[in-house]
């Protein structure tokens, strides 16, 4: 199946590599419905954060600094979620279609 080696693919150019090569019409619903009985999902792609040498050795760095704060130290810290919300246009996140279990697998990571 095309969409296991090509992870990052739409069912658009599925549809049209149909037409084109193989001569057969469909629609993009009946290329979701396919993925869908083959348990090939569509999913937005998990990220993994670009870490460099340099924030390796900060990472170190504030984890010895950091190393006898105890629980009354840590309570007044705020930690933070930062979520991105876009109400009024793309968000330019692309997906893949994979299995439900396959989110963190290399091939599915941008």
């Amino acid at each position: 199946m095309q969409t296991s080696r090509e992870r990052f693919t739409t069912t658009r150019s599925i549809q049209v590599q149909l037409a084109t090569v193989h001569k057969l019409e469909t629609s993009t619903e009946a290329v979701r419905r396919h993925f869908t009985e083959h348990n090939l999902l569509p999913r937005t792609l998990a990220t993994s954060p670009v870490v460099t040498l340099e924030h390796h050795k900060a990472r170190l760095q504030f984890a010895r600094e950091h190393v006898s704060c105890n629980i009354d130290d840590w309570k007044r810290v705020l930690f933070t979620n930062d979520s991105r919300f876009c109400l009024y246009s793309s968000d330019r996140r692309t997906g893949n279609f994979r299995r439900l279990n396959d989110r963190y697998v290399q091939c599915n990571i941008r």
